[in-house]
């Protein structure tokens, strides 16, 4: 047998190619029939929409208000995180901007620290002002 006769061999059209199509379908169909069946039942199925509608209602009365669930050293407490965390996120800001102007002041040849004289000193991102040289 040569190399082509086994190529027709193996990739022929056959029976067997639609009978494994078939398999698959019957598989998948068999799948789908078996999730159906295996679901749970919802429990609110049989309950009339007044009966749903009242037992909402009953849900929403047995929480707690807002003014119950936060005290007020619960509310000092909230403040004072808040407060934290906004401080961290500003300085957070404060630090990569800063480190902006760093980056682009040496990109530039000025000095990393007042931004403002060129870069004096080999060797250094300082100037010879900032450095106390002078």
């Amino acid at each position: 047998m040569d190399m082509n006769q086994l190529l027709e061999s193996i990739y022929a059209s056959s029976e067997t190619d639609s009978s494994l199509e078939k398999t698959a379908e019957d598989a998948f169909m068999r799948g789908i029939d078996n999730a159906s069946a295996s679901a749970a039942e919802n429990p609110f199925d049989s309950l009339s929409l007044e009966e749903l509608v009242k037992l909402a209602n009953d849900l929403e009365a047995e929480e707690p208000s807002d003014s119950e669930l936060v005290s007020e050293d619960d509310e000092a407490e909230l403040n004072k995180t808040a407060a934290a965390m906004f401080g961290g996120q500003l300085m957070a800001h404060a630090v990569v901007h800063e480190l902006g102007l760093i980056k682009e002041a040496v990109a530039n040849g000025i000095c990393r620290v007042c931004k403002d004289n060129p870069m004096d000193t080999e060797g250094s991102s300082i100037c010879s002002d900032c450095n106390g040289e002078n």
